[in-house]
């Protein structure tokens, strides 16, 4: 909604960076080519992955500094937070953005009243349908973990209350500072909240500058990491080519062909690579056959120039 905004309000993102690139006419890969050797084979079984918003604890002792600080309440971590992240602590500093955003999300979604209006909605039927004995069988388990679910949600909503709107709405300012000392993670989580607050045209318009200015930094930061061969960031850039973040015009095209060679990136990890670029993607929807050619070679394109000699497993 923003980025149709941004346009309406102030004719564009002055200075930004330009819309994705027109699919070219006669793109320059062989389809009917031999595929390209994946840089190394998988292994049997998958490393260990950390998630970006949690870390495991500290085998054999008690949490690490970052463990307490991603799994603590927020209101109890976060002058310490906010004082490593102030001394250039780039971990930090993303940590606290991330939260952050967490609780701009709760705080509009998760109130307690539509919290317990989804509670009754979900356990008012419980059961209906079907038999007394079948009920008394999973009715209390479910109950209880739903109950357990809302008590949760509420606590989480009371800590981001305590916590503060202003406080909360500082989550980017953090994010930015750490993405622009090097921290990639930081980077790909302003990419995806840097426009968050300006969801709405009342928002915006009392805004506008500094909305644009974030639209920028994070269609460079993107557009960045993507020509360095990272794996999220094609990942969100076919989102963003799809009408997500409030980064671009929406471009079909463009995103279905991103798409294609995140698929191929992902491929080598299942072992489908060479069907998948012999086969190109799966077809569906408006594009013609000789558009669908276009696409598959423009996303054979992508992974070539960017993606080829990536880490089949990213962060190993």
């Amino acid at each position: 909604m923003a980025i149709v905004l941004l346009a309406a309000v102030g004719g564009g993102c002055s200075g930004g960076s330009a819309p994705p690139p027109e699919l070219p006419e006669d793109a320059g890969v062989d389809e009917k080519a031999a595929a390209p050797a994946v840089s190394a084979s998988p292994p049997a079984q998958p490393p260990q992955r950390l998630a970006l918003d949690r870390l495991p604890a500290s085998p054999g002792g008690p949490p690490s500094r970052i463990d307490s600080w991603w799994r603590d309440p927020l209101p109890e971590v976060l002058d310490a937070l906010q004082d490593a992240a102030a001394t250039g602590d780039t971990e930090a500093g993303y940590i606290l953005g991330v939260r952050s955003a967490g609780c701009r999300t709760i705080l509009r979604r998760d109130t307690p009243e539509s919290l317990i209006h989804e509670y009754r909605r979900k356990v008012i039927y419980l059961g209906a349908g079907d038999s007394r004995q079948e009920r008394e069988n999973w009715e209390r388990q479910y109950r209880e973990n739903r109950e357990r679910d809302l008590q949760k949600k509420l606590r989480e909503y009371e800590d981001c209350a305590v916590v503060g709107q202003e406080r909360v709405s500082a989550g980017a300012d953090w994010l930015e500072s750490a993405g622009r000392a090097g921290n990639a993670s930081a980077q790909l989580s302003f990419i995806t909240h840097a426009l968050e607050e300006y969801a709405t045209r009342g928002a915006l318009i009392a805004d506008v500058e500094e909305a644009r200015r974030r639209q920028k930094l994070a269609r460079e930061w993107l557009e960045q990491l993507v020509h360095d061969g990272n794996e999220q960031a094609l990942d969100r850039y076919v989102e963003a080519l799809d009408g997500r973040y409030s980064l671009y015009p929406r471009d079909e095209r463009a995103s279905m062909a991103h798409a294609y060679a995140l698929e191929l990136v992902r491929s080598r990890r299942a072992g489908d690579f060479d069907r998948l670029w012999r086969e190109g993607p799966e077809r569906y929807g408006s594009p013609t056959p000789a558009e669908w050619d276009e696409i598959s070679s423009r996303g054979r394109e992508i992974y070539l120039e960017h993606f080829q000699h990536a880490p089949v497993w990213p962060g190993r």
